[in-house]
């Protein structure tokens, strides 16, 4: 019962954690393709700066959410402001 994910063994989290994150730089007229969801996947769209703290300190959150549910019907997308 409960989530799933709290039953993963240690092993099975080092795994997660080491699947790579894909960088690529995007323009103005592929964020606004990113609307219109090409994948028909559910959309998390993250605006942030390297300057500012909690987004720094929440970015490896994001990249934990997308190494254990990327395989679900899940896109996460971090756009960076700087």
């Amino acid at each position: 019962m409960g989530c799933s994910t709290k039953w993963l063994y240690k092993e099975e989290l080092a795994e997660i954690e080491s699947k790579p994150i894909q960088l690529q730089p995007a323009n103005a007229e592929e964020l606004k393709a990113q609307r219109k969801n090409p994948t028909g996947k559910l959309l998390l769209v993250n605006f942030w700066a390297m300057w500012y703290g909690p987004c720094q300190q929440e970015m490896p959150d994001f990249q934990t959410i997308y190494r254990m549910y990327g395989h679900r019907a899940l896109e996460v997308v971090t756009v960076s402001i700087n």
